[in-house]
Formats: C-alpha cells, sequence, structure tokens
C-alpha cells in the first residue's frame, strides 16, 4: 500500500493502472494500505474531511431518485455543522442537509456529482456540494432560513448539467465497446473522468495509435449515436451478469446480488451505476479532441458530446471560414496554404538571420578597438537592444576568436540576457567565480560551460554593469 501511494503521489502513477499491472501478474494491491496513506496525507495537508467519518445511525439511508427524476420532494432527516448532528440550521449557516429522498448523482464510477439547489417554501438555495456519508445522501448549503429536521425541501437537479453528463456517460460505454472491436482485447480500462462539459477515458495499449484509427472509433461511435439504439437498463446478479458477458471495470467493487447493467444491444454491455441516456440518439454527436500517451502502455482519450461537440464544431467552422477568406482559397485548401505561408516565413528568418550576420561582422573591428585590458585581461561590455542569446553568443565567441578576453554582452529587451566568454589562455580568473558573482551583486543567473556562462535576469543600467565589472577585475588577483 505504500509502494502504491508513493506512486501515485510521487510520480503520478493511477491506482487502476497498478492495480491492472499487478494483477497481470498474479499480485494483487494491499487498498486499505493505500486509503491509510492516503488518509493520512490529507491529515498532513490539513484537508481531512472529518464530516465523512461521522458515524450516522442505520436508519439514516437516504433513497436515490435519480435515476428517474430529478426534482424531489423530500423531508430533512438530520443536519450536521463542525461535523456535529444538530437539530436546526440557523439562516445564514453553512452545513450538511440530509434528506429522506435524493435525486442527486454523488461521484462515483468516474462520474461527477450533480449540481442544483434545494427549495425551501419556493426559495432555491444552491448546493455547495454533495457527497455520501454512510448511506445517506448529504448536500452542502448556506442557510436561507432558520431549518430543522422534518421540514419538508425539494431536491432539484441542474437539468442542463445532468442531460451533459449522461450523453459523456453513454458515449464513453460506446467509446471503450468502439476501441475493443477496432484494437482488440488488450484494451482495458483504466480510469475515467464523466463531466457535464467532456469525457476522458484512460486505457492500456501496447502500441501506437494512428490518426486513422482514432478516426475509426470516433466514425463508430457516431454510427451507433445515429441508429438511435435504445438503452436497457436492468438489475441482475453480479455472476449472472458476468455468465452473459457483461463487462466488469476490474478493481471496482460490485454488490453480488444487484448489479446494474447498462446495455446497448449488440455493441456495448458494462456493469455501471451511473446516469445514462434512454438511447443513443441522445448524445447527438462525439467527438474525439485528444489522445495523449501517458507512459508506455498507458493512453488517454478526451472527447466531447452533444452540446459542446457542436459548440466545437462552430467554433472551427468559424475559424475555417475566416482563414479561407483572408487567405483567399477554399475551405479545403487552407490547410496547404497555412504550410506555404509558414515556409515563407521560416525563408525570411533565415534570410534575415544572415543580414543581421553580416552586419555584426562589419562591426566586430570598431568593437575591437573598444576593448581595453584590466588587471591583464581584455575586456568589454556591449549593450543591444534587440539581440538574441544564441547572436550574442557568436558574437562572443568571433571577438575570444581574434583576440582572447573577457566578453559581456547585455540585451536589455530580453531581461539583461548576457553571454560571458573567457578563453582558456587566461588563467587570471574564473568565470564560474565571475558568474557567481553576476548572481551575488546583480541577481543575474545563468549557467554553462568552463568558457562560457549565458542567463539573465532583471532590468538594470548597462553602464553601471560595466563599471562594477571592471572593479571586480580590477581587485582580481
Amino acid at each position: 500500500g505504500q509502494d502504491v501511494f508513493k506512486l501515485y503521489d510521487t510520480y503520478g502513477f493511477p491506482l487502476e493502472i497498478t492495480r491492472i499491472m499487478a494483477h497481470e501478474r498474479g499480485f494483487e494491491v494491499d487498498i486499505a494500505g493505500f486509503q491509510d496513506e492516503m488518509a493520512h496525507q490529507k491529515e498532513r495537508s490539513g484537508k481531512k474531511d472529518t464530516s465523512a467519518q461521522l458515524q450516522l445511525t442505520d436508519e439514516l439511508v437516504t433513497e436515490f431518485t435519480g435515476y428517474q427524476e430529478l426534482e424531489t420532494p423530500t423531508t430533512i432527516q438530520a443536519l450536521i455543522v463542525d461535523n456535529q448532528q444538530v437539530e436546526k440550521l440557523p439562516a445564514g449557516t453553512q452545513g450538511w442537509v440530509i434528506t429522506a429522498k435524493s435525486p442527486f448523482y454523488v461521484e462515483k464510477g468516474g462520474q461527477v456529482s450533480d449540481q442544483g439547489a434545494l427549495k425551501f417554501d419556493g426559495q432555491l438555495t444552491p448546493l455547495l456540494g454533495v457527497k455520501k456519508i454512510g448511506e445517506a445522501i448529504a448536500v452542502k448549503i448556506s442557510s436561507p432560513r432558520d431549518c430543522a429536521v422534518g421540514d419538508t425541501v425539494t431536491g432539484i437537479v441542474d437539468k442542463q448539467l445532468r442531460l451533459n453528463t449522461m450523453y459523456n456517460h453513454t458515449a464513453t460505454h460506446l467509446l471503450q465497446a468502439a476501441l475493443i472491436k477496432l484494437l482488440g482485447n488488450e484494451v482495458r480500462q483504466a480510469g475515467s473522468l464523466v463531466a457535464p462539459d467532456y469525457l476522458r477515458f484512460d486505457f492500456t495499449y501496447h502500441a501506437a495509435i494512428t490518426p486513422e484509427q482514432i478516426k475509426a472509433v470516433e466514425d463508430m461511435v457516431n454510427a451507433k449515436i445515429r441508429e438511435n439504439i435504445a438503452v436497457s437498463v436492468t438489475e441482475t446478479s453480479y455472476d449472472a451478469a458476468i455468465k452473459k458477458g457483461v463487462m466488469a471495470i476490474f478493481g471496482e467493487k460490485y454488490n453480488p446480488e444487484k448489479v446494474r447493467v447498462i446495455d446497448v444491444p449488440g455493441f456495448s454491455a458494462e456493469l455501471c451505476g451511473g446516469t445514462h441516456v434512454t438511447a443513443t440518439g441522445d448524445i447527438g454527436c462525439f467527438k474525439i479532441t485528444e489522445l495523449i500517451n501517458l507512459a508506455a502502455g498507458q493512453k488517454r482519450v478526451v472527447a466531447l458530446t452533444g452540446p459542446k461537440a457542436v459548440e466545437l464544431f462552430q467554433q472551427t467552422f468559424t475559424t475555417i471560414k475566416k482563414l479561407s477568406v483572408d487567405f483567399k482559397v477554399p475551405a479545403t485548401e487552407v490547410g496547404v496554404a497555412i504550410e506555404k505561408q509558414r515556409e515563407q516565413i521560416k525563408t525570411a528568418i533565415d534570410e534575415i538571420k544572415k543580414l543581421r550576420k553580416t552586419v555584426w561582422h562589419l562591426q566586430v573591428p570598431q568593437w575591437k578597438e573598444r576593448i581595453t585590458e584590466i588587471n591583464g585581461v581584455p575586456f568589454l561590455l556591449l549593450s543591444f537592444t534587440d539581440m538574441s542569446a544564441d547572436e550574442m553568443r557568436e558574437i562572443a565567441q568571433e571577438l575570444n576568436r581574434q583576440k582572447p578576453g573577457l566578453y559581456l554582452l547585455v540585451c536589455t529587451q530580453q531581461q539583461t540576457a548576457f553571454v560571458a566568454l573567457l578563453a582558456p589562455t587566461i588563467t587570471k580568473i574564473q568565470l564560474k567565480d565571475f558568474a557567481q558573482w553576476l548572481k551575488s551583486t546583480f541577481n543575474l543567473h545563468g549557467g554553462g560551460k568552463a568558457e562560457l556562462v549565458q542567463g539573465g535576469g532583471p532590468l538594470l543600467d548597462a553602464h553601471q554593469l560595466e563599471q562594477a565589472a571592471k572593479k571586480w577585475l580590477t581587485e582580481t588577483n
């Protein structure tokens, strides 16, 4: 458990993937030990949720009505303030309200908690949080009036956010089924997030996934959406479901006597306690926006559905249309036009670099005449308003090639990027000592080799820097 927590906390390695990899090698993960470490971490960070540890009586059970409805009249069973059960919640006080019935889904299986409000005598009070405490569903509010155990309230789920979440959850099932059908049974879920605005699906797969394969997955999911297949929701025993080939997510805890099966006939069947659409056509459309390689054999798909996917389409269409007008080409040729312009810009930049190099090469003889010898070390400071670090490095190297010395180049537009060069033939000073002096005196930070240091820092007066550097050279034995 400690090792698994270190992988998770220090290296960001998901618990679900650790469990899958351990299982494949005949090992099990010490979940209790992992959870103990997580609890200790919360204590150390001062974020321990004490209300979750509150022991409620067995009679405090909330009936979840959110599968059937989004608005439920009910009564208050308990009130919690500062981890203590109370009989009353004064107006303006924040606390947790436990009701006999609740339409609010509590985060589980990757699906986020619902948002919404409690209605007191016609007044809507937004929820500040939703969670399970034992078998009870608790919602956090700032009480709009004095309320007490036994009062009547109505729980109201934010309809659009719930619908968006349902689109994404059913689409996640379709996505997993499509990945398995197109890439093979090696695909295994390693985590997911189902939110109102997007879905995220993590899975294991050994090989690279091509853009063509991603398009094929996307096309397959959208085909099932267009078929508008009725989604079946049934309850059965765990063993009966597994015998029928229903997919169970490894690592999830299931009630052996009663599990919930989400079935898209002929395509997908999974055990799931989340909320789903009644038919695949409700999803509207499905668009994969990202494929991310998390680590070796671990991948993540991010996708949009419904209104968010349409919104993305509209934004993309508007952008492409504008580029089509700007480049005076058909929309289908915008990519070619952009690539052509990118090549033209690259060529122009290369030409500018050549011209700038020619210009500063012509100035080298003038700079050489300004070199002064201080304590036996040739020294020159050059200040520029527009010069890249690469260019300044080349200038310093050219000056050093013609006359070995210490050259300090400053560009004020680049937060005093500097380059100092010391030829190996000069042994009187060490460049690392000079760099340390720059850091301690002018807060210029940098690094490099024994002969070259470069870096940057706050803007400063070049004349002041030059005088200080000359003084340092004078005082160096």
